[in-house]
């Protein structure tokens, strides 16, 4: 027998990523064989190579923190912070990089705009349309809310409520259903206004200036008080939120306690 051929009747043993099939002899009980010169491996971890550290030496100015790869900066008021990042092996060897964060003073902008209204079955759903106004894109982040609203004395709230997200020739552009389930899931917890129930909705992207319209609906056509909320998620100049609108479908009317 070949040496190739020899490896390939050993049983295959699944240890996880990346020993996802490694030919290896299982010298455990019930029958252990005693081997000279054999190397036991009971357990194998798989460490991350890297580990990430971020600071700000002006905390008032501006905050730093890491997510997996992602660096977070926070500005908070006009002033400059030094930011350093710090990327660390398992050896214990630093990498450092460091730079300078400056956050200004900008004129008064419409961060977030929401409105409020009961969805029914059918076509009797929540519509909030908006604006975006000036030459650049804008990252904007739109969620579908109804669970949450019931600590605020909305007994009636939507439980489980779905999301589109239209462009004004009314394309859909994008969808979901669960912000958990979404695929930057981890970039919408980075802002810091992922939904506070998994039934609820987002969709985090950039948009070009144009006007476009949230649709929320139920699952399974079901009924209830619902929220949609679009937050302006960059402060840069060249684009603005301009205004919301809404339409509805009126079924029953929205009651609060």
């Amino acid at each position: 027998m070949t040496t190739v051929n020899a490896i390939a009747a050993v049983p295959i043993f699944n240890f996880g990523s990346p020993f996802e099939s490694l030919p290896l002899r299982n010298y455990t009980a019930p029958n252990p064989i005693k081997v000279a010169n054999l190397a036991s491996i009971n357990s194998i971890t798989l460490i991350p190579p890297l580990t990430f550290i971020a600071t700000s030496d002006n905390i008032a100015v501006a905050t730093a923190a890491t997510s997996g790869k992602n660096l977070l900066v926070t500005g908070l008021q006009p002033g400059t912070a030094h930011i350093t990042g710090n990327a660390t092996d398992l050896d214990g060897a630093i990498v450092s990089q460091n730079f300078t964060v400056t956050v200004a003073a900008s004129p008064a902008r419409l961060a977030d705009i929401s409105t409020r209204a009961q969805v029914g079955s059918g076509d009797n759903v929540l519509i909030g349309g908006f604006i975006i106004q000036g030459s650049a894109s804008k990252r904007v982040l739109v969620r579908a809310i109804g669970p949450s609203l019931i600590p605020f004395g909305v007994a009636n709230a939507l439980m489980d409520p779905t999301l589109e997200l239209r462009d004004m020739n009314g394309a859909l552009l994008f969808s979901n259903d669960n912000w958990t389930t979404a695929a930057n899931k981890q970039d919408i917890t980075d802002t810091g206004r992922a939904p506070g129930a998994s039934q609820e909705s987002a969709i985090l992207t950039t948009l070009a200036p144009g006007r476009y319209t949230a649709i929320v609906r139920g699952v399974g056509g079901t009924g209830g008080v619902a929220l949609v909320e679009v937050y302006d998620q960059d402060s840069g100049p060249g684009s603005r939120f301009w205004r919301i609108f809404r339409r509805e479908v009126a079924s029953a009317p929205e009651t609060t306690s």
